[in-house]
This record gives C-alpha cells, structure tokens and sequence, in this order.
C-alpha cells in the first residue's frame, strides 16, 4: 500500500515536470495552432 502510494506521487510529480519542461522549450506545437483546446 505504501509503495503504491509512493509511486504514484513520484509519476504524477514526473507528469507535471515533463510538462513544465516541455511548456518551457517550446515544444508543444498545439498552444500555436489550437491555443483554446489546449488550454481547457
């Protein structure tokens, strides 16, 4: 139960660094061509 747990923080914390990385360099081509999907 606590290795699931632990797990799971580490992989949601992994999914937002990604993002924030990927948002900084510019690499989502989306927020060019279709801002407001994205955004919501």
């Amino acid at each position: 139960m606590t290795f699931s747990a632990i797990f799971a923080i580490i992989v949601g914390v992994g999914m937002i660094g990604q993002w924030t990385f990927s948002f900084a360099t510019k690499q989502i081509p989306e927020i060019q061509s279709e801002p407001i999907w994205i955004w919501f």
